[in-house]
């Protein structure tokens, strides 16, 4: 007679999933407006800053010229009102 072994299973005891996922989430609660105030009114000189910019229809790497009350301009003579920026990090 060859019996084949059956595998005994404890009902009682659930696995435990040692494989702990996590998930880090970078809060950023600071405005546009903060961000530029930062940039432009920090220690050093705001001429030349790089910052990564998105907006509705770009994303790109570019660099900080000067800013007036409702947009900025970038050394390639872009100007970006400020109401169309959706993120802004400076690098």
């Amino acid at each position: 007679m060859n019996k084949i072994p059956k595998l005994f299973k404890n009902k009682n005891i659930n696995p435990i999933d040692h494989n702990k996922k996590q998930v880090y989430v970078k809060e950023d609660n600071t405005s546009i407006e903060e961000t530029l105030n930062n940039i432009f009114n920090g220690i050093g000189n705001p001429f030349n800053t790089k910052v990564l910019l998105k907006t509705k229809n770009t994303t790109k790497e570019t660099y900080i010229a000067f800013k007036t009350s409702k947009s900025i301009t970038t050394l390639d003579n872009e100007v970006i009102p400020i109401k169309d920026i959706l993120y802004l990090e400076v690098k």
